[in-house]
């Protein structure tokens, strides 16, 4: 264990690109609230990499904050569907030694 300070790396949320086709959809057939909802939900989820942990907090009434040592990460995915990669997304996929979660994607 190191006897410097934890450090925060990264913070931030999902993109919206995730929920293009969604969204697309709302503006033609699905009533606007759908698509406000999903916005609530995105914006109530938190990413957060330390220089030694992930925490992720999701939930809009009720928050769930999940926490990943980096030490328990065993192998790194990362993958990028055709609708992310055209916003310079993807996603990130954890694999770990921890027993609640044992895959985590980012």
């Amino acid at each position: 264990m190191s006897d410097s300070p934890e450090q925060t790396v990264w913070q931030g949320s999902p993109s919206a690109a995730q929920d293009f086709w969604l969204n697309l959809s709302c503006l033609l057939v699905l009533p606007i609230p759908w698509a406000l909802w999903r916005w609530i939900q995105r914006r109530s989820h938190r990413i957060e990499i330390t220089s030694e942990r992930v925490r992720i907090t999701q939930g809009i009434f009720t928050k769930r904050t999940d926490e990943l040592e980096l030490y328990r990460v065993r192998d790194i995915t990362f993958f990028q569907p055709f609708i992310l990669g055209m916003f310079g997304r993807g996603n990130l996929q954890l694999n770990t030694d921890d027993v609640t979660t044992p895959t985590v994607l980012l």
